[in-house]
């Protein structure tokens, strides 16, 4: 019994071995484990232009040299020795990486700390990898059941690895679905919709061996397929049958869907199906199949409100369709910006790295929109005191929008608030009504974004800008020679208020002066154009030097007259 029992712990003691020495194989894939923690955590700051404390993890050869702090960050094979895995750790927030956010979880950490101490390889995208052989696991055969105990789980290669996987876990395979499970389960996985009566119960009757097989084939060549698998792609080509803004009108662009479910159930190569949506109207000849296909630039929201400005939402829309994908977005600055590195090595172009720099701010901000856009989490006492109310369209919410802006250093914060018309025509836009009723809605808010700032530390460097699309003229309003009903005001341009606050301009200052019923302007009179020359000057730019020729002679944005409103300036 002695020996059986050593022979047993012997036994158990190697399999305890081998166990651990399987788990400790496997090393840390860098595009799927790394890459993705340094493009979300760190790359912001320390990435290509935007090298903090010359630090960057943009490329391997920028990651392992030497920073301002005369080390370099990571050591491969040394995470103990590393400044980065040191700073990840480091209890004062102030020295602490990432600078001013929430410390990296700690499975995060182990990889990152593993990573290195496995020699900190780079690696590229698996898309750009050539496939390669690799082994097949050895594992233990289990039963599966479906005809008493003659046939194993395994039946196939990929097995191999499910079953590898499964026991790593010290987990078992499930035993096999009953028929009726497994036909609804297929119909579900495979066109999205449960299988009718007649169809669950012929397969039920079936007792071919290659009945499933025959069924997943049935189901691969029906119409639905394409409906289901679809969905995935026109979510994330953001289709939709209205416009998006508003009232919410319908659209008319069910043409492009249908050609994504046609290309689903043709199984058009994934080259081909890209090809025709980002560029089929350049390609030689194209059918009309191809041009239907480019509809995908088209599903962006799409406002065609009074009023609006067709630029703006034009801007709106480019933007939108070179952010559909966070992640493709950052592979492709990546690329972009590989590119370009290589370039600024050989011709040392210093606009090679203005490029760059353009490219990742824009990834900054596209990435930075999700978290910005939620208030659901700010605390009690902030909704107190901007009035804001989350889910729910507001100047207010919009203030708060704004400050959370300000956080992801934005600079420059223009406050705008629609339905000031207060003509008099009807109460809700009469000066009594209307007007006192929007004062109310953009005081409290407007107040409290700058005292939130100033108690944060960012109003000094942050520029803030209040103004409407025009004044209103002091007399009362009539039309067609007779009053209007209630007491209101019509639109005037010679006289009306702007204020500015923070971001060095002098502070409890008024300029200009209006003649005594605040008709005309008589004493430090300024344009429109002089207020964008004071704006771009706060901002650090040279309003002069941003000209462009047009129609044979120099314009600027500020047009000749614009000239900084130096008066106003700390």
């Amino acid at each position: 019994m002695k020996l059986k029992s050593r022979n047993l712990l012997v036994r158990a003691t190697i399999g305890l071995l081998v166990f651990f020495a399987a788990c400790q194989e496997r090393k840390i894939d860098f595009s799927t484990e790394v890459k993705p923690i340094l493009n979300t955590r760190c790359i912001s700051c320390h990435g290509g232009v935007k090298q903090n404390g010359g630090f960057s993890v943009l490329f391997r050869e920028e990651a392992l040299a030497v920073t301002e702090s005369g080390k370099p960050a990571i050591i491969p094979g040394d995470p103990h020795g590393s400044q980065m895995i040191r700073r990840l750790l480091e209890d004062d927030p102030e020295l602490r990486m990432p600078y001013k956010e929430p410390p990296l979880p700690d499975d995060e950490i182990r990889i990152l700390r593993r990573w290195i101490e496995e020699g900190a390889v780079w690696g590229d995208h698996w898309a750009y990898s050539p496939p390669r052989p690799v082994q097949v696991p050895q594992v233990r055969q289990v039963r599966s059941g479906l005809s008493g105990d003659e046939e194993t789980w395994v039946r196939n290669t990929i097995d191999h690895f499910i079953l590898a996987r499964l026991q790593e876990r010290g987990l078992s395979p499930s035993p096999p679905a009953d028929k009726p499970t497994l036909v609804r389960r297929v119909f579900l996985d495979l066109i999205g919709i449960p299988p009718t009566e007649q169809q669950a119960q012929a397969f039920i009757n079936d007792d071919r061996p290659d009945a499933y097989d025959r069924l997943v084939e049935q189901l691969l060549s029906s119409p639905h397929f394409g409906e289901k698998w679809a969905a995935w792609w026109l979510d994330l080509a953001r289709y939709a049958d209205t416009k998006g803004y508003e009232a919410d009108p319908s659209r008319v662009i069910w043409r492009y869907r249908d050609y994504v479910i046609r290309s689903f159930n043709e199984d058009k190569p994934f080259d081909q199906f890209t090809i025709e949506q980002l560029a089929g109207d350049m390609l030689p000849d194209p059918t009309d199949e191809q041009i239907i296909a480019t509809a995908f630039h088209r599903n962006t929201m799409n406002n065609t409100e009074g009023g609006t400005d067709d630029e703006e939402f034009r801007i709106a829309a480019v933007i939108d369709r070179i952010s559909t994908s966070r992640d493709l977005k950052r592979k492709t600055i990546d690329a972009i910006n590989a590119v370009n590195h290589e370039h600024y090595k050989e011709v040392n172009d210093p606009e090679t790295l203005t490029r760059m720099a353009q490219y990742e701010m824009a990834y900054r901000m596209q990435i930075s929109v999700p978290e910005v856009m939620n208030i659901n989490d700010e605390p009690a006492y902030i909704h107190e005191m901007y009035g804001t109310t989350p889910g729910k369209a507001s100047f207010a919410n919009n203030c708060l929008l704004a400050r959370k802006l300000v956080e992801q250093d934005v600079r420059f914060v223009q406050l705008f608030d629609w339905g000031w018309d207060s003509h008099g025509i009807v109460e809700s836009d009469a000066l009594e009504y209307g007007f006192r009723n929007k004062c109310r809605e953009v005081d409290r808010p407007m107040t409290a974004l700058l005292l939130d700032l100033k108690q944060r530390g960012l109003l000094d460097e942050t520029l803030v800008v209040w103004g409407g699309e025009f004044g209103r003229t002091p007399m009362q309003e009539n039309r067609e020679g007779k009053m209007n009903p209630c007491l209101g005001r019509d639109h005037h341009v010679e006289a009306f208020t702007m204020w500015m606050a923070g971001g060095g301009i002098k502070k409890g200052m008024t300029w200009g002066e209006t003649d005594e019923i605040g008709y005309y302007p008589v004493n430090g009179r300024v344009s429109l154009h002089d207020v964008q020359a004071t704006i771009l000057h706060q901002l650090g730019m040279d309003h002069e030097k941003l000209t462009y020729q047009f129609q044979g002679r120099p314009f600027r944005l500020t047009d000749v007259g614009g000239k900084v409103i130096s008066e106003i300036v700390a």
